[in-house]
């Protein structure tokens, strides 16, 4: 199997249902898997189960501040907080696919920081069930010009 050496960007991250493309704010996006061991009760049939996994995704990142935009990402976290909205995750529209998508359970973030400094804001929000992993895109329409 031949080396494959993926990067992330240039690519997207729409949020919302209209969707807002908060893409040019992004410094840092993952999809985080966490693995949780559940018990396993042993019986007569079946004396040593396997215990059953568990995993839950987040939505994890770091953004540029940008508290002074009324359509930012900071006041779109701020105004939709506590709310499920739709995401849309596309690591590098270079490379065409993947495509993720899912529903994040949206938390307001960090405001403020360093006097005179870049301040980046991080993120971590919970995904509802597993992301959807699109290995298509759809094709963007073209219109036909007639003579």
């Amino acid at each position: 199997m031949p080396k494959i050496d993926d990067r992330l960007g240039p690519g997207t991250l729409t949020l919302g249902a209209t969707p807002d493309d908060f893409s040019c704010q992004v410094a840092a996006l993952a999809l985080v898997p966490s693995a949780e061991e559940g018990e396993a009760t042993a019986t007569l049939c079946d004396p040593t189960p396997v215990a059953p996994i568990t995993t839950t995704w987040t939505l994890d990142g770091t953004v540029l501040q940008d508290f002074s935009d009324p359509s930012g990402f900071q006041k779109w976290a701020f105004d939709n907080e506590n709310t499920e909205q739709p995401f849309v995750f596309i690591p590098n529209t270079d490379l065409g696919p993947p495509t993720f998508t899912g529903t994040v359970l949206v938390e307001a973030v960090q405001i403020g920081g360093e006097v005179a400094e870049q301040v980046t804001v991080d993120f971590s929000w919970q995904v509802k069930g597993k992301p959807d992993w699109a290995t298509t895109r759809a094709a963007k329409a073209t219109a036909k010009v007639e003579d």
